[in-house]
């Protein structure tokens, strides 16, 4: 151990060099405590010996001890202020517990002694990013690798920050660099492999994961991203196995309980998704994504005024964090009590809160011929077997080539049916998935789209693309139920329907109203012929609801429960894929029970394909809508099935949905002027099997005559009011 003081009463050079070397020698081996113990004994001869404090810093980091690691280098910056590599030291360790600002002004402080520091340039870049500075970061590991382009660390740690930007295949490009640099990194391949899985090429994902795997077996951060790779493909249960075997290795790992509850949530286990998430919030009660994430679950089980809770919590703790903050949003509109001025209010918050680009400067160069096709852009990760593809696609067959240049700006990976029939209608194709919001904004530009739609809105992170003014005239459309809140948004397309007169003050988009509905539904080839009313043979009236479980709030089980016990015998039908799992149905049936209805009158089934569901209407006499977020396609699908639905309009453009259908429908009698009202037709209809039948035969054709589904009619509406606006702004643009 050295020289002890009981044997000297002063230590001599010589005596202190030998010190000095033990200690050092013990660090090499790792003996740490030999180190504290014989630096200890230096410091008690020589109390300013900044190498004796130096090596005992060392070895309280290796050692895990933090707290004394900061004390020693701090003490050791107060004997040699100018120590270069002790201020580089201090910001790894503040950067290791979690304080990246006072990291940052370590890691510069150093860089103000040596500018060419390799090691400070990478410190202040981690520093950074912990901040969620990621352009700085990314600008600090490019200075680091112009003073040593050999540097792999350096050209990974770019690649990080480039992904937290969204900028996929420059972060790609970086972590192959890297891998150039040093020929199978485990950390570069892992990293690699994250960023290709988000560009959607997970089979190309999967590969460079596995080879991190072999060469990171342990890994729990490998194993986690390999099970990010599998939740793309669909393979729920090699998911769920290698999220559980993360765990195993670090039971804290916050992301990999968020992805095994994304496994359960998949497969409908809600409860089990739930139960994992509060496990993840008693580690971390104060992270954002195990909130917003449990607030998703929470929806999906229907229980959106528990959800709000979370999501708003999530939201105040990542003010800019835009996916957080859609999903806040999102909330927002199913909550009973819901109005367009708290919707106004809530969407200006989120506005007020973004990092969203500025709009750029643009010199617009598109034709201000009045007579030729207009380029439409249309952006969406929903080009395919969706909600909006269903309700898009007979508009985009039907707008005459002479009239529009069609370009699809394709979000998704999944390429299906519906998909391909997009694809088969535009004129230009962009699959964008991995292009950042800056690429894809100028990629845009480049097209010179006259009009670009947003059909996603706070359902997808691509709204930066319209703050930066991607194309001279905006449009937000079917994907998003309202105000944006954003400025660039010129218009929302609406009908006399959907925005309630006297509310348009809550819309920052003007209002563009179509004279018909909406949007144009096109009827499903998989639906089977209408049966016969079924309460005919069973001699009850049923029920039903295929909406989505979170629309069934607490208001709705009341009011349904009313009518329920007012037409004795009558039986609930609800299918949804949440209805699988077992805690939910049983919440469901205790919701009933409080207001006196049995579980034998309901039937709660679980989801399956589009063409079971609609077989299903075969089982329904009479549907009825949600509130205050009514059904779109839901109400299509019941009337095309014969199933007449009964609706009570709200004041927001969630709540109106299933009334402007109706009315383009061309159906009377099933709209109702309030709650009080929408109860006493559903009784009455109720008690008319006769009315009910009659109608159901013929309501097919009455829909598929109907404005509801004439597509030419819709696309010629639509093309006028585009025609319209754009000629109002090239007049107004013009020098």
């Amino acid at each position: 151990m050295g020289i002890r003081p009981a044997k000297l009463e002063v230590m001599t050079k010589k005596a202190l060099q030998r010190a000095l070397e033990t200690a050092a020698a013990h660090l090499e081996a790792r003996r740490l405590a030999d180190v504290a113990a014989e630096c200890q004994t230096i410091l008690k001869h020589a109390p300013n010996q900044p190498e004796a404090v130096r090596l005992w810093s060392l070895a309280a980091y290796f050692g895990g001890d933090l707290a004394t690691a900061e004390a020693l280098t701090r003490r050791l910056l107060k004997i040699a202020p100018r120590h270069i590599d002790s201020h580089n030291n201090l910001s790894v360790i503040l950067w290791q517990q979690q304080r990246p600002q006072e990291a940052e002004a370590a890691a510069r402080k150093a860089l103000s002694l040596d500018q060419r520091h390799p090691m400070a340039w990478n410190n202040l870049g981690n520093a950074l990013q912990g901040q969620g500075r990621y352009e700085e970061a990314a600008d600090a590991y490019r200075k680091l690798l112009d003073f040593n382009p050999s540097d792999a660390r350096a050209a990974n740690n770019l690649g990080t920050a480039l992904q937290a930007l969204g900028r996929m295949t420059e972060a790609a490009e970086a972590h192959r660099q890297a891998l150039a640099l040093a020929p199978g990194d485990a950390g570069a391949l892992m990293n690699l492999g994250a960023a290709l899985n988000i560009m959607g090429r997970p089979a190309e994902a999967l590969e460079c994961l596995q080879q991190a795997r072999e060469r990171a077996p342990r890994s729990a951060q490998v194993i986690h991203n390999l099970a990010s790779v599998f939740i793309e493909l669909c393979q729920w249960e090699g998911a769920e196995a290698l999220c559980r075997e993360a765990l195993a290795l670090d039971p804290r790992y916050l992301k990999a309980m968020g992805n095994l509850a994304t496994t359960f949530s998949k497969r409908h286990r809600y409860a089990d998704a739930e139960a994992t998430l509060r496990d993840a919030l008693a580690i971390s009660p104060a992270s954002a994504l195990v909130l917003s994430q449990l607030g998703g679950v929470l929806m999906c089980q229907g229980r959106a005024e528990e959800a709000i809770a979370f999501h708003r919590q999530a939201a105040s703790l990542e003010p800019t964090n835009l996916p957080l903050q859609n999903r806040a949003l999102l909330c927002e509109q199913y909550l009973p009590g819901v109005t367009t001025a708290s919707l106004a209010e809530a969407h200006e918050r989120w506005r007020q809160r973004q990092n969203l680009p500025a709009e750029t400067p643009h010199a617009w160069l598109n034709s201000r011929d009045r007579n030729r096709p207009l380029r439409l852009g249309f952006l969406s990760a929903d080009l395919g077997h969706h909600p909006v593809g269903f309700l898009l696609i007979r508009t985009i067959e039907h707008l005459a080539p002479e009239e529009a240049t069609i370009i699809c700006y394709n979000d998704r990976t999944t390429i299906d049916a519906m998909n391909q029939r997009f694809r088969n209608a535009a004129a230009e194709w962009r699959d964008v998935r991995g292009l950042s919001n800056p690429e894809l904004t100028e990629q845009i530009r480049r097209d010179q789209v006259d009009i670009l739609f947003d059909l996603d809105g706070h359902t997808s992170p691509r709204l930066p693309v319209f703050a930066a003014r991607a194309a001279p005239i905006q449009v937000s459309w079917i994907g998003y139920v309202g105000t944006t809140g954003l400025p660039q948004m010129d218009y929302l397309v609406a009908d006399r329907h959907q925005v309630l007169e006297g509310t348009e003050a809550n819309y920052r988009e003007k209002v563009f109203r179509l004279p018909d509905g909406y949007i144009c539904f096109d009827p499903p080839v998989e639906a089977p012929e209408v049966g016969p009313l079924p309460a005919d043979r069973n001699g009850f009236i049923t029920f039903g609801c295929f909406n989505n479980l979170v629309k069934i709030n607490s208001q709705v089980v009341a009011l349904w429960s009313q009518i329920l016990t007012r037409v004795p015998g009558s039986r609930l039908l609800l299918k949804f894929y949440a209805l699988a799992d077992p805690p939910v149905r049983h919440r469901l049936l205790n919701d009933f029970a409080a207001h006196g209805v049995s579980g034998d009158r309901l039937q709660l089934l679980p989801g399956g394909s589009r063409a079971e569901l609609l077989a299903q209407y075969n089982e329904i006499d009479l549907a009825l809508d949600t509130f205050p977020y009514g059904g779109g396609l839901t109400t299509c699908e019941a009337l095309w099935m014969g199933v007449p639905v009964i609706t009570c309009p709200g004041e927001t453009f969630a709540g109106r949905h299933a009334l402007g259908h109706i009315a383009n429908a061309g159906l009377a009698g099933t709209i109702a002027r309030d709650f009080e009202d929408y109860a006493d037709l559903a009784v009455t209809w109720a008690k008319d099997p006769a009315r009910l039948a009659a109608l159901r035969s013929g309501l097919r054709a009455q829909v598929a005559a109907s404005p509801l589904c004439d597509g030419p009619r819709f696309a010629g509406h639509l093309m006028r009011g585009l025609r319209e606006i754009w000629e109002e702004w090239a007049l107004r643009s013009c020098p």
